[in-house]
């Protein structure tokens, strides 16, 4: 055989090769579950599954939501104002707005039949480029080729010195993902017989079984954040001046912020629900949502992120440390919350009437 036909013959056997690969990988991917059935998201999708229709209402959104969010008091203050809710908080620690997609997808394979509303608290954009966990299987999952690229795109815009690395870790974990890295490890998992601690149940689901917990305070790293903060308020009341005083910025909110948002829209739009966006009391402000808000990109936007508006909730003695609220604290954003959804529930009605 000549040189040329055999190198056309071994390139013709890459391709092959490569094509088998990559059908293989597509193939694996739609047989197998999402999640390693260990990790929160999944100890609370597991939770939903079963008890899907039961719910017209759900909370996707951080840590802040797990801990700020109370379902029981939200439906309960509802209740009072003539509006029906069954609510479910499916926060995630580390949750950002990619991962916040991802839930969603899975809540919809899942395809439950009474969602009227699904709300969120998405967070500042830049923080998809935090990617010390994106290697976790969460992190893992939500780098699929669409969203990879738009985070891609964001960081080419942008003025961060450490945006070369960033991109590797995006690149990477989509590697992982096209491999489908983790997709077997519930099968896995099963075989060998792993389950979620009790304890770990717990955490993620809370007493009530809702999905609202603030079990976290027994976790030795948190009760030495909280030993911190209880120290620290001064220096707590001083952030919160500092905050106060943060200019909003004279800029349009990324491109690639607003494709996420508007999958997002449309895929709670596909479960039947409204969406309807939230902003909770932190030291960190989210510019480029309340920008999206004031270009008419969303609607509704619920926000609590004003000391001055609500003095209440950035009050030290209603924080668990200066990015969660505590009991006392939650209770409050949660009748807040409350009685605002339900105003815009009653102008909506009203206005399609």
């Amino acid at each position: 055989m000549s040189e040329p036909r055999a190198r056309l013959g071994a390139v013709a056997a890459a391709l092959l090769c490569l094509a088998t690969f990559v059908g293989a990988a597509a193939l694996l991917r739609r047989v197998t579950p999402h999640g390693s059935g260990l990790e929160r998201m999944d100890v609370k999708l597991d939770a939903f599954a079963p008890r899907k229709d039961e719910f017209t209402l759900l909370f996707l959104g951080s840590s802040r939501t797990i801990r700020g969010f109370v379902p029981a008091q939200f439906d309960a203050a509802l209740a009072a104002r003539g509006v029906q809710v069954r609510s479910f908080n499916l926060g995630v620690p580390g949750g950002r707005l990619p991962e916040m997609l991802h839930m969603l997808e899975r809540v919809a394979e899942l395809e439950p039949q009474s969602l009227d509303y699904v709300l969120i608290d998405p967070e500042d954009f830049e923080l998809i480029h935090d990617t010390r966990n994106a290697l976790a299987q969460s992190g893992i999952a939500w780098h699929d080729p669409a969203t990879t690229q738009l985070a891609l795109e964001h960081l080419a815009t942008s003025a961060r010195d450490d945006r070369f690395e960033r991109a590797a870790d995006h690149l990477q974990a989509l590697g992982f993902n096209l491999l489908n890295v983790g997709r077997t490890s519930r099968w896995v998992n099963a075989a060998l017989g792993r389950e979620p601690s009790p304890s770990f149940v717990a955490d993620s689901l809370g007493a009530r079984g809702d999905g609202h917990t603030a079990l976290f305070d027994e976790q030795e790293t948190l009760q030495a954040r909280r030993r911190r903060f209880e120290r620290g308020r001064a220096e707590y009341e001083r952030m919160v001046e500092v905050y106060r005083a943060q200019p909003q910025p004279e800029r349009a909110p990324p491109p690639q912020f607003l494709a996420l948002l508007a999958r997002f829209e449309a895929g709670v739009r596909a479960l039947g629900a409204e969406p309807v966006y939230v902003i909770q009391p932190a030291l960190a402000r989210q510019w480029d949502l309340i920008a999206a808000a004031q270009a008419g990109a969303i609607e509704p936007l619920l926000r609590y992120d004003d000391p001055e508006l609500h003095a209440d909730l950035f009050a030290h003695s209603s924080r668990f440390d200066s990015l969660h609220l505590n009991d006392v604290g939650a209770e409050i954003f949660t009748r807040k919350l409350a009685s605002d959804f339900a105003d815009w529930v009653t102008r909506r009605e009203g206005a399609r009437k």
